[in-house]
Order: C-alpha cells, then sequence, then structure tokens
C-alpha cells in the first residue's frame, strides 16, 4: 500500500468517526436549567473571545497578504480565502447543536 492510499484511508476512517462521535453527542440530553444557563454563559464568551480574535487575525492578515503580493496575486488571494473558511469553522465548532443537527438531519 502507498502512502496516498494509506493517508485516503485514515482520512476517510476519521471523516466516518467524526460523524458517529457527533450523532451521538447530538443525541445526548442537553441537561437540566442549570447546565443549559452555564452552557449559554460559556457560548457567550467563547463568542466574544472568537469576535476580538477575528478582529486581531484580520489587522495581522492585511499586512500578511500585502507581504504574500510580492509571490504572486494567486497566493496572495488563496491565503485570505483559506483563512475565511477556517474563520467559518470557529461558530461551528463552538456550537455544534444548532448547524450540525441542520446537516444531519434526514
Amino acid at each position: 500500500m502507498d502512502i496516498m492510499t494509506f493517508a485516503l484511508i485514515c482520512g476517510a476512517v476519521g471523516v466516518v468517526y467524526g460523524l458517529i462521535t457527533t450523532t451521538w453527542v447530538l443525541k445526548q440530553d442537553a441537561g437540566n436549567p442549570r447546565m443549559q444557563e452555564i452552557s449559554a454563559a460559556v457560548r457567550e464568551g467563547a463568542n466574544a473571545f472568537l469576535n476580538r480574535q477575528y478582529k486581531t487575525v484580520a489587522m495581522v492578515g492585511a499586512v500578511v497578504f500585502v507581504l504574500l503580493f510580492g509571490l504572486g496575486k494567486f497566493t496572495a488571494i488563496g491565503w485570505p480565502a483559506t483563512s475565511a473558511c477556517t474563520c467559518r469553522c470557529g461558530p461551528m465548532c463552538g456550537s455544534p447543536r444548532r448547524p450540525l443537527r441542520a446537516w444531519l438531519k434526514p
């Protein structure tokens, strides 16, 4: 087996494991009202942190974009595009019950 096949198999196993684990987590009870209150407070703090972090990263990203333009315009454009995709993952991972449940509905 070559390295590419091994990498693809490992990736597929990881995706299947992630789907199984996500489905199991979403089936669990959200907890009593006190647990839900604590969860909401943690979510609010996490969202505030992410918003602040995104602003800071955007400032640094603007500088990196200008520096990468020296390597080529496609490199400079591709870097913020992948960063935007990464930033989109933050809220999804921060509150998995809402977006993932929508994706997993039959």
